[in-house]
């Protein structure tokens, strides 16, 4: 292997790792927002953010 190629391979796990920590990040501000809003509300909340 050379060094490029393990330099994209630390590259993809290093991505893959920021998107993990992403997922569980939006896991907590959702049910945090699960507790304060209604359904109506988070899917309002969702389009303004352009998540959906």
């Amino acid at each position: 292997m050379t060094n490029e190629e393990a330099l994209a391979y630390v590259a993809v796990a290093a991505y893959e790792i920021n998107l993990c920590e992403e997922i569980e990040n939006l896991k907590d501000s959702l049910s945090c927002l699960m507790d304060v809003y209604t359904g109506k509300e988070i899917i309002e909340y969702a389009k303004l953010r352009g998540l959906l």
